[in-house]
């Protein structure tokens, strides 16, 4: 089903942006579709280097994977918060390294 909307993008898009789609509660993020194919990709490779038993080059690609996820959700938040209260640009909880 294809149906044309109106979304209200925050800040400037790029590979993602932030968006709020009307009717929903809270703000999303929009991904450009190699950007998210490259997100898949990083994970099957890490799922490959645990299935070779290789755990340090799993740990490195799920460390690339989730620093790039965390980066989307706290520029989400930081552009967001404003207009969305629920939404705190806070860290996302990353560990300490």
């Amino acid at each position: 089903m294809k149906q044309q909307i109106l979304v209200t993008v925050f800040g400037e898009a790029q590979n993602n942006a932030s968006i709020h789609i009307p009717g929903r509660k809270n703000p999303a993020i929009a991904i450009q579709k190699d950007t998210f194919f490259s997100i898949i990709e990083d994970l099957r490779a890490a799922r490959a280097s645990l299935k070779s038993h290789d755990p340090a080059e799993a740990e490195e690609e799920l460390a690339g994977v989730l620093s790039r996820l965390e980066e989307a959700y706290e520029l989400l938040s930081r552009e967001t918060c404003e207009y969305f209260p629920s939404v705190k640009p806070e860290k996302s909880g990353k560990e300490s390294e």
